[in-house]
């Protein structure tokens, strides 16, 4: 998934643009910080501070 849309973004974007991609890859640990097996991962995010710190960052020069 990751892979796709790299490239999707290297297709989009204008190459004399585009410098860097910033990812956070991160991984989910096999222990708890308490030392108990984690079996699972529930992800949450405030999409509305998300659509908010994206449309503050498109107005920066620079930024594609």
């Amino acid at each position: 998934m990751l892979a796709q849309w790299l490239d999707e973004i290297k297709q989009t974007a204008d190459p004399r643009e585009l410098g860097m991609i910033l990812v956070h890859n991160g991984i989910v640990r096999g222990t708890s910080k308490q030392g108990k097996p984690v079996g699972r991962m529930r992800l949450t995010y405030d999409e509305s501070a998300l659509e908010k710190l994206i449309g503050e960052h498109r107005e920066r020069e620079g930024i594609v």
